[in-house]
C-alpha cells in the first residue's frame, strides 16, 4: 500500500476513534456529500484524495 493511501486511511480511522462516529456521521460532520447510491466511506476517501474538497457536491448539483 502506498504511503499516501496509508496516511489517508490512518487519518480516516483516527477520526472515527476520536469522534466516535460511523462513516455516515463522519461524512455529515465533515460536510461531505455522499452521492446518491454511493457510500460514506468512499466519499470520505475521495474527499481526502481531493485535498479535503467535496467534489461530490458539484456532481450532485449538476445531476
Amino acid at each position: 500500500m502506498a504511503e499516501d493511501v496509508q496516511a489517508r486511511l490512518l487519518v480516516h480511522e483516527m477520526l472515527h476513534a476520536t469522534l466516535h462516529q460511523n462513516d455516515d456521521e463522519l461524512a455529515k460532520t465533515l460536510g461531505i456529500t455522499v452521492p446518491t447510491g454511493g457510500d460514506a466511506s468512499t466519499a470520505i476517501s475521495d474527499w481526502f484524495k481531493n485535498g479535503c474538497r467535496d467534489t461530490n457536491q458539484k456532481q450532485e448539483e449538476t445531476d
